[in-house]
């Protein structure tokens, strides 16, 4: 009977509305409706609200599961017959600005020691990871007791426009910019964006070095202002109520970023910054009892983590695991010690089976609980898609995203992949405790669309749907990368 209903769900439309409503938007009408019927049946009908999201998420993981388990592994040629060869030579072949000396720091393989198949299939992610080449095929020829390994290289057009657009509460959230990826051929990163959201504007500029005088030290440093429309919630001091009203926000950031590779799965980083932000009520009428017409918050933030395994990036799909882990240092001003902290956990797992990419990443975020303004908060442009930007603020967050993607088709022009996906978020701090955060979730559910020209951009463009499954509201995102 549940599979009855299910599939009735996906096919049900409005037969009377047929000959008046354009066919756009009667397809999109009628996948509106399926998306929220089906959830309704699948969680919401038959389950109480408790068992909504593990039976969510474990359903969701079982399907996935599915698809990568009967997906089979690509094949290549196989170089194992060459284990235990010495290495006569290895050479990059094709025409690159990247200099040469940088690809050759990503090679573990080194001419006069044994050759090892699962090394040179490692050294070929790596050198796909850089995000410089569109095409990275090895070729590896014996002669005797000796080989020889080729790398043939085809860079992309590193000069990137960036493009972002999305709607949240009626307003239109988008940002253009431009990215140089390899910027004199010293793979140095830059970036400048502009941003118009809610009717503010905001800009920034960044740049990364990540192999920085040769070594493996990576420099990064960031700046700009963001400016947007930013609601803060207030607890009345006599009836306990809360009420939510919007400010004008800005933040003006600085910060400098020192880190260095330890070895092939152990990266360590450090960091210092300054921020400070403002909000100002937007209109006076509006204030709340214990509320406040103008709030600052200047402070400086010294921070460190460390990085734990490997990801690997390879024709757009990503492998492996990894752990991020970091602490930041506040001092709020106009103290004078760094009293005040955040503690961050992020896990990431890719899973590559054929054409399927099973995607997934967990974070537990946590902090000292006493700064001025709560530092965590749900957005859907963060961490849970289709859900408004800041939509509520507290100490601690606890969030998983899973992702499927399955690429669709590949030409020698382009990369194309579809997804579906399941977000999920809570948080808590500010009088709303653990307990009823982990029984009051927010989640989404969508599918969404990647392409990647390689000879153009040599990243991939995003195109995602989410179903908000609190409201039954549909947000769109546009973004020219994947949400993680």
């Amino acid at each position: 009977m549940l599979l009855l209903q299910i599939i009735f769900s996906f096919y049900s439309f409005k037969i009377s509305a047929w000959w008046e409503t354009p066919p756009v938007l009667r397809w999109w009408e009628d996948l509106t409706v399926s998306m929220r019927q089906l959830f309704e049946i699948i969680c919401g009908r038959f389950y109480p609200p408790a068992f909504r999201l593990p039976l969510l998420l474990t359903l969701f993981l079982s399907v996935a599961l599915l698809f990568t388990a009967i997906a089979t592994a690509a094949s290549g040629e196989d170089y194992g017959r060459h284990n235990g060869k010495v290495i006569r030579s290895i050479n990059l072949v094709g025409k690159f600005k990247l200099r040469r000396y940088i690809i050759y720091r990503e090679i573990d393989s080194r001419a006069g020691e044994p050759f090892d198949s699962a090394l040179v299939e490692r050294d070929s992610k790596k050198i796909s990871g850089l995000g410089i080449f569109s095409r990275v095929e090895t070729y590896v020829t014996g002669a005797n007791d000796s080989v020889d390994i080729d790398f043939y290289l085809k860079e992309v057009w590193t000069l990137l426009p960036l493009v972002s657009i999305g709607r949240a509460d009626g307003c239109f959230d988008w940002l253009v910019g431009i990215r140089e990826k390899d910027l004199l051929g010293l793979y140095l990163d830059a970036t400048i964006f502009y941003r118009r959201y809610e009717g503010e504007n905001s800009y920034g500029a960044a740049a990364s070095f990540p192999r920085a005088f040769g070594r493996d030290l990576a420099i990064s440093w960031r700046l700009g202002e963001n400016r947007q429309v930013d609601p803060l919630t207030f607890t009345d001091p006599i009836t306990k109520r809360d009420s939510t009203v919007d400010y004008r926000y800005l933040n003006k950031y600085l910060s400098l970023g020192i880190g260095r590779r330890l070895h092939e799965r152990v990266y360590v980083n450090v960091s210092v910054s300054y921020n400070r932000e403002n909000w100002t009520i937007k209109e006076e009428k509006t204030l709340p009892p214990g509320g406040v017409h103008v709030l600052d918050y200047p402070r400086y933030q010294l921070g460190a983590g460390f990085n734990l395994g490997r990801v690997y990036y390879e024709k757009y799909f990503y492998e492996g695991t990894d752990l991020t882990a970091g602490t930041t240092l506040i001092n709020e001003q106009p103290e004078s010690r760094f009293r005040k902290w955040r503690v961050g956990l992020t896990g990431r797992a890719y899973l590559v089976r054929g054409d399927f990419n099973l995607a997934w990443r967990g974070q537990y975020l946590t902090s000292s609980a006493d700064e001025r303004i709560a530092p965590f908060y749900i957005s859907g442009g963060v961490n849970v898609r289709g859900y408004l930007d800041k939509l509520v603020r507290g100490d601690h967050f606890l969030g998983s995203n899973i992702e499927v993607r399955w690429r669709s088709l590949e030409t020698s022009r382009f990369y194309s992949q579809l997804a579906a996906f399941v977000d999920c978020g809570t948080i808590w701090g500010r009088g709303y405790d653990f307990s009823e955060a982990v029984n009051d979730p927010y989640i989404s559910v969508g599918i969404g669309a990647r392409l990647a020209i390689k000879s153009f951009l040599g990243n991939i463009g995003r195109a995602d749907i989410a179903l908000n499954t609190r409201t039954g509201g549909i947000e769109y995102y546009l973004a020219t990368s994947q949400f993680f």
